[in-house]
């Protein structure tokens, strides 16, 4: 992890659907009400019922950028939740991508390249317990709620603009 300060930020989350949800957008509001008028410009990960740790800075954001969360649980154990803060959805979706890709590697530590294509990482989005994002809507000033089918979506437009000559 980076070099910024630690924080401790302690959540708990119940086995209810959307609980994750509201306790992370809790906490980054809290964060937000301590200095009004300044984004949000720290990347946090929390795991449950584990303190959370903030990491170097980000970019600060650009004007169009949507502050989005990604919350993610990979198996039926709450202990598995997981969210991370983001000041943009292609940081998220990249962050993301980085997660397959540490997955993968663990599965096949011999291989010196990766390779996989869309339709395994949809797979790999389908295999995941739990798979949502919040992202930031400036117009209403909430997070609107997305799920498996957006982050489908989205990872395949950023994949084929990658691909793109």
């Amino acid at each position: 992890m980076g070099k910024g300060p630690k924080a401790s930020l302690k959540m708990k989350l119940s086995n209810a659907g959307g609980q994750i949800a509201r306790a992370a957008v809790g906490a980054v509001q809290k964060k937000r009400k301590n200095k009004p008028g300044k984004p949000t410009n720290m990347s946090l990960v929390a795991v449950a019922g584990a303190g959370a740790k903030v990491t170097k800075p980000n970019a600060e954001p650009t004007p169009k950028a949507l502050h989005t969360l990604l919350l993610l649980q990979t198996t039926a154990a709450t202990t598995t939740r997981t969210w991370s803060d983001f000041n943009s959805l292609p940081l998220a979706l990249d962050a993301f991508i980085a997660l397959y890709e540490k997955e993968l590697r663990k599965l096949n530590p011999g291989l010196a390249k990766l390779t996989y294509s869309v339709a395994d990482l949809h797979k790999y989005v389908d295999s995941l317990w739990d798979v949502s994002l919040m992202v930031s809507d400036p117009a209403t000033k909430q997070y609107a709620p997305r799920g498996k089918p957006f982050l489908k979506d989205k990872l395949l437009e950023k994949l084929r603009a990658a691909a793109a000559p």
